[in-house]
């Protein structure tokens, strides 16, 4: 019998169809205490009949007991239900329920059979799904692939641990994994050696754990640990804590001999140690997983506890391959460029550059955000004084520079930012600070204070993203800027003469006017873009229509040319309209 089942068969009892009504009804009163029995199939091979007990002696009983007189002689076949499907003991529990159905009467037992469809019990509905239930809380609180506890099953034992600090624990320790070549593996040997190795990992690290250690997997390549210590100082347990996390690192990095080599791996391995019961789960899970990001940056394969010191912000930029480029922003009114963005960008292994988003989550998860945004800004505000140095006044005017969200909260947001201008050289008033409106207005609330210090400094402000949402509006004229950004989709949206992106459109520029505000249409690509743009009053844009983002010294040579148009500018995108749509001739 198949693992699933075992527990829920109960065994029954088996009559023979020929077996009188009268015989069972006397053995139901007076001897069997089961909720049905099995009738053997009259046909060689077939299956198995049942007799419910409510129903068989609600039958004998009959319309004013004259029911006994009817079927006491007849055999119990005559009452058998035939038409059940049988289950096979080999069955999971998900197939045994697919098979519980109803019959006139109401729920009924299931009948299991063997491989000769010889009957061996039944089972409950009841306990069928008592059990379904129990498996799919099993399921919840278990990673599918490794067998780990899943993440929130984790974080819940976790927090249960913590509170015990000090009473039944002197010290709780989180270890957070996360596999060095987990991405190597898949590429060269496909998912399915990427999972065997995840499914190794668990075991390896299950050997090396007591039996009151916790082991998670908390998603992809990452692992997390828990460890309970009696009650040490500190310095014992940030001990104890290294040398749980160097074991980590040596299990993970054993051979396991199911495992071709190509698809071992290290662990990056970050500890952290809570002392006492009101340390919050996300606290030191947070901590744990900066500590890791340490030992990665450091070359991975090792551990290292929160707290060591991290990185400096410019190696860790430098290290990842990352550059910034920069994207003309162009005054419709007279074709020249007036101010550029910088874009950052990550050389992949092609030579080919990729967009910033896995550098921008690894410095969230890190906790480096604010760094590598001061990183853009310096490398930024560097050109633009080499650009002033070597153009003079046809230098562009300003830099824009975007600030991420994370960085908004920093309380070292307006130090970090002027520090970093004023040590370039560059006078605050050329750099506009660009704030994503994806930010959300808690996010722009909270920092108002800071945004108001960095703009009466000097530095300049701008919101971009408009469109994408609208939530900023409501605060519009609480925030600092001098400049607001169109997302992409509301230039294209009101050029294809949406309603609603027609009117927002309408209301930003009139908003724009009403506080003041310099407007620049981003992700102009076609003719209509630019249409749009001038025909709602918007003199500024951006976009591969002009110029795809460039190299720092590839943009010297298009600030020497006389004018910005798409036709004059390098790396300017051809013209060709939208489907169904026809360009539209630029105005001269």
């Amino acid at each position: 019998m198949g693992p699933a089942l075992r527990g829920l068969v109960e065994t029954v009892k088996v009559v023979a169809p020929t077996t009188t009504c009268g015989e069972v009804e006397r053995s139901f009163r007076n001897r069997w205490t089961s909720t049905s029995i099995v009738v053997t199939s009259p046909q060689p091979g077939g299956d198995p009949g049942l007799v419910s007990r409510s129903r068989f002696l609600a039958t004998m009983a009959g319309h004013r007991g004259y029911g006994r007189l009817q079927w006491d002689s007849r055999p119990i076949g005559d009452l058998a239900s035939w038409k059940l499907a049988a289950l096979p003991a080999s069955a999971t529990l998900p197939q045994a329920v697919a098979l519980l159905g109803t019959d006139q009467d109401g729920d009924h037992d299931l009948v299991v059979v063997d491989e000769q469809r010889a009957p061996l019990g039944i089972i409950r509905p009841l306990r069928l799904m008592q059990a379904l239930a129990d498996l799919a809380v099993q399921q919840a609180a278990t990673d599918g692939l490794t067998g780990g506890a899943s993440r929130s099953h984790f974080v819940g034992l976790l927090a249960a641990r913590l509170l015990d600090i000090g009473t039944s624990v002197g010290a709780v320790v989180v270890a957070y994994l996360d596999l060095d070549r987990l991405k190597a593996v898949n590429d060269a040997l496909g998912h399915s050696w990427g999972d065997a190795l995840l499914r190794s990992v668990v075991r390896r690290i299950g050997s090396r754990l007591r039996a009151t250690d916790l082991l998670g997997r908390l998603g992809g390549d990452e692992f997390a640990v828990v460890r309970c210590l009696p009650a040490y100082d500190v310095a014992d347990a940030e001990r104890l804590a290294l040398e749980l996390g160097e074991d980590l690192c040596a299990a993970v990095a054993a051979e396991d001999p199911r495992l071709p080599s190509a698809a071992h791996s290290t662990a990056s391995v970050g500890l952290a140690v809570a002392l006492t019961a009101d340390t919050s789960s996300d606290a030191v899970l947070h901590a744990a997983d900066q500590a890791m990001y340490v030992a990665k940056e450091a070359g991975g394969n090792q551990a290292c506890l929160a707290g060591a010191e991290a990185p400096r912000p410019r190696a860790w930029a430098e290290g990842r391959h990352l550059e910034v480029v920069y994207q003309p922003i162009v005054d419709l009114r007279g074709g020249g460029i007036v101010a550029v963005e910088a874009l950052l960008r990550h050389r992949n292994a092609d030579g080919g550059l990729d967009g910033p988003a896995t550098a921008l989550d690894d410095a969230a998860r890190a906790g480096m955000t604010l760094d590598l945004d001061r990183w853009v800004l310096e490398r930024s505000c560097r050109d633009m004084v080499a650009w002033r140095d070597e153009l003079g006044d046809a230098a562009p005017t300003a830099v824009h520079v975007n600030l991420a969200a994370d960085s908004l909260a920093h309380p070292d947001l307006v130090q970090s930012v002027l520090t970093t201008i004023d040590a370039s050289g560059l006078p605050r008033g050329c750099v506009r600070l660009e704030l994503s409106e994806r930010a959300g207005v808690p996010d722009l609330t909270r920092a108002l204070g800071s945004l108001h210090e960095i703009a009466a400094a000097g530095v300049r402000i701008a919101l971009d993203d408009l469109g994408a949402s609208l939530d900023t509006l409501r605060v519009l004229d609480r925030l600092p800027i001098e400049t607001i950004k169109l997302d992409r989709s509301l230039v294209v949206g009101a050029g294809a003469r949406e309603p609603v992106d027609t009117e927002v459109l309408s209301l930003v520029v009139r908003l724009s006017q009403r506080f003041g505000l310099e407007i620049v249409g981003e992700g102009v690509e076609l003719p209509l873009d630019e249409m749009t743009l001038r025909c709602a009053g918007v003199a500024l844009a951006q976009g591969f229509r002009y110029s795809h983002p460039l190299p720092a010294d590839e943009v010297v040579p298009i600030m020497l040319s006389t004018t910005a148009t798409p036709r004059s500018m390098p790396g300017g995108a051809p013209e060709v309209p939208r489907p169904h749509e026809e360009a539209v001739p630029l105005p001269k």
